[in-house]
């Protein structure tokens, strides 16, 4: 009869056994064989690097290890075996089953979800490749269709063209024949309209030949009449030749005597010496007669009261010359030099005086009115009381210029100078001022309604009771300036 430790020892064994080969039914890994259990328990690091093996083989040695601990227990003399190393083996080996039962269930689902997708993938790929087998079939029915189509359509087409051309060329033959006939009509019917037009041409040119032979008949009665009264003012024209030839006569006696007066008039030039004023009063003859000469020095002549109206006296010079209450309406006095001249109630209006010089001249009542004084400079002139609308100052200098009460309405002085120019009282409506210097210009009580003076600069200036109504002073500098009780309604 076997002893109770031989029977646990079988027990045991048993149970070990009957694990290992559950687990190995379970993975389905049959090839855990005693050789590699052999070689486990030699080298344990031959099966790490294995990930499916090393799990199995290390339980697997550790039970045949188990059963070799009890199988030595069980031979060594006088040993026992204790109950509470079976249940520790016992418990250990249902603890290792569990474990390698979750794993290989966990690896059991893997590999089903593998498979599935796997299976899946295979149908699908069956699926695409039906598809593209039933595509192909039909690209290779349309391509046959599609040729088909094309043969079809082209000799359809040429038919309908062949129809259409022969259409055509019956309809140009119709056109031609028409055009044709209706050619010859049109000639016949132009031939009869150029034989009327012919007959009617005949007609009317006999019509107008007799209505212009009639004109010149009485064109030819007019200019006998002509000729007639031609030959009266023949006759009178010769009465007035011999009268303008014993007036020519007239005049060359004239002209010596002035070409003589002229001789003494240089002789009395060259006696004075270069630089000399000229003395005496001249006529506008003398004057005219002078300018004929090429004379261009007029300085200190009185010319008080002449008339030199329309003269050209440019670039001359008339410095001191007296030309008080003389008229130079229209005169041409460009680049002139009339310093310190006397035009006090001269006539200048309308005389061209672009460039002219006249500082310091006295210009009292003076009439401008109209004049081109564009550029010239006036400083220090005297103009009281000088008419000076609508005259044309554009860049003109009156620096320090006495224009009190003067008028220089809708005058032009734009960029002009007025620097401490007195325009006490002045009239300057609707006069344009843009960008004129008035710096310390006395403008008291002067009427500047509806003036321009953008841009200005009007820095000291005395605008004390001055009119500046409707006035514009944009962008105007007012430094300094006095604008005390001044009207700006």
């Amino acid at each position: 009869m076997a002893s109770r430790d031989e029977i646990l020892l079988r027990s045991a064994k048993m149970h070990l056994e009957n694990s290992l080969a559950d687990a190995r039914k379970g993975l389905g890994m049959a090839y855990v064989t005693p050789e590699k259990e052999a070689r486990l328990l030699a080298d344990p690091s031959a099966f790490l690097d294995s990930p499916t093996e090393f799990p199995l083989m290390l339980i697997a040695a550790e039970a045949s290890m188990a059963v070799k601990l009890l199988q030595d227990s069980a031979s060594a003399p006088s040993a026992g075996i204790p109950e509470d190393a079976f249940r520790q083996v016992e418990q250990w080996v249902d603890a290792r089953m569990t474990e390698l039962g979750q794993r290989v269930e966990a690896k059991t689902l893997g590999l089903r979800s593998r498979t599935i997708q796997l299976e899946h993938a295979v149908k699908s790929l069956a699926a695409t490749r039906a598809e593209v087998d039933m595509l192909h079939h039909r690209v290779e029915i349309s391509e046959e269709t599609v040729a088909h189509l094309v043969d079809d359509t082209e000799s359809r087409l040429k038919e309908k063209l062949q129809v259409t051309m022969d259409a055509h060329m019956e309809r140009l033959r119709k056109i031609s024949d028409d055009a044709a006939k209706l050619a010859a009509r049109t000639a016949q019917e132009s031939a009869r309209r150029e034989v009327q037009s012919l007959v009617d041409s005949i007609a009317n040119s006999r019509a107008k030949s007799q209505s212009d032979a009639a004109k010149l008949m009485a064109t030819f009665r007019a200019h006998v009449g002509e000729v007639r009264a031609t030959t009266g003012l023949l006759s009178a024209a010769h009465n007035s030749v011999d009268i303008m030839g014993t007036r020519l006569e007239e005049m060359e006696s004239a002209l010596a005597h002035i070409r003589g007066e002229l001789d003494d008039l240089r002789a009395t030039r060259a006696a004075q010496g270069p630089g000399k004023t000229v003395t005496g009063r001249f006529s506008r003859e003398d004057v005219w007669g002078l300018r004929a000469s090429g004379t261009t020095n007029f300085q200190g002549m009185d010319l008080k009261g002449v008339d030199l109206s329309g003269l050209d006296l440019g670039g001359c010079n008339l410095q001191h010359a007296y030309l008080s209450g003389a008229n130079l309406s229209g005169a041409h006095l460009a680049f002139a030099d009339l310093s310190q001249a006397r035009l006090v109630q001269a006539d200048v209006s309308g005389a061209m005086l672009e460039g002219a010089v006249l500082s310091r001249a006295q210009c009292d009542q003076a009439n401008f009115t109209l004049a081109n004084l564009r550029k010239a400079t006036m400083q220090s002139s005297s103009l009281k009381s000088a008419n000076m609308s609508e005259a044309n100052l554009e860049g003109a200098n009156l620096s320090f210029a006495n224009l009190e009460e003067a008028c220089l309405d809708s005058a032009q002085c734009d960029q002009a100078y007025f620097t401490q120019a007195d325009l006490n009282k002045a009239t300057m409506k609707s006069c344009s001022l843009k960008s004129a210097n008035m710096g310390g210009a006395n403008l008291q009580g002067a009427n500047l309604e509806e003036a321009c003076l953008d841009s200005a600069q009007c820095d000291g200036a005395n605008f004390t009771q001055a009119n500046l109504n409707k006035a514009t002073m944009e962008s105007c500098s007012r430094r300094s300036a006095n604008m005390s009780q001044v009207n700006w309604s």
